[in-house]
């Protein structure tokens, strides 16, 4: 009589199990992870410090090289809450394996 219901447990417990690997199998889609490759606009100069715009939003942000006011740059990594960029054109020798295509569309 009770093996209906451990079957059922097992089928249960194997379904909940399989739906969590392939949610941590996801990239991030929320929180600061989820900016990495994203593009943002410098608001000031980075030189190597200074503010980017990312979605509305204003970071603080740390270039590997000088960056105009204007220029758009790609979020590489972060420290803290700074955030790391880096010239678009530097930046797919920054990320090694890049998913993203120069113009922010993903590939």
């Amino acid at each position: 009589m009770a093996l209906p219901l451990y079957l059922g447990l097992v089928a249960l417990t194997a379904g909940v199990t399989v739906l969590a690997v392939q949610g941590m199998r996801r990239p991030p889609s929320s929180g600061i992870e989820a900016m990495h490759g994203e593009l943002a606009e410098a608001v000031e100069d980075l030189r190597p410090e200074g503010r980017v715009r990312y979605r509305h939003q204003l970071w603080y942000a740390r270039a590997t090289t000088p960056v105009a006011a204007g220029e758009k740059v790609r979020i590489v990594g972060h420290r803290g809450l700074w955030l790391q960029v880096a010239k678009l054109e530097e930046a797919a020798q920054a990320v090694p394996g890049c998913r993203h295509g120069l113009l922010g569309q993903r590939r």
